[in-house]
Order: C-alpha cells, then sequence, then structure tokens
C-alpha cells in the first residue's frame, strides 16, 4: 500500500489504529495496509466521485457483495479466521 499526500495519511490514521503522519512508516505493516486499503475501497476516498467499490459491483446475483455483513468470511474461510470484522 502507498500513500500519498498529507491528507490521505492523516484520513487513514484512524482506520490504521496510528498517527500515520508521525509514524508513516506503519504503512509497511501487511495487517495496517491491508485494512487501510480494504476500508478506502469500501468507502471511495480516493477517487474522484467518492463512491466505494461497491457503486461499481452487481447489485444481484451470485456476485452481489453489497450485501455482505462484516460478520461473513470471504470463500473458502469456513474456520472464520479472515472475518471482515477483524480488518
Amino acid at each position: 500500500m502507498q500513500l500519498t499526500w498529507l491528507s490521505n495519511y492523516n484520513t487513514s490514521s484512524s482506520d490504521a489504529a496510528y498517527d500515520l503522519v508521525a509514524y508513516s512508516d506503519k504503512i509497511l505493516d501487511p495487517v495496517i495496509s491491508a485494512r487501510v486499503m480494504i476500508k478506502g475501497l469500501l468507502d471511495g476516498r480516493w477517487n474522484a466521485a467518492e463512491k466505494g467499490i461497491s457503486t461499481y459491483l452487481p447489485t444481484t446475483g451470485p456476485d452481489d457483495l453489497k450485501n455482505v455483513s462484516d460478520k461473513q468470511t470471504p470463500s473458502g474461510a469456513a474456520d472464520g479466521r479472515c472475518a471482515m470484522a477483524d480488518i
């Protein structure tokens, strides 16, 4: 994950649970960068339209990701080790 601009470090600090302005190297941690990237994709903070990824996904059928709760796990993670709530 690469962040640019001070405002992106400020915005992403709450998702990272670290002050990324003061400790910018924390974004190199895979867990922190994944958390920031997923949250950013979900809320659309990095695109000009400020629309999250669900805007661009299908709304019906097997690929309907708009209705995934944060308690559900990704495909193949039946044991729950990768629950969205853990991200």
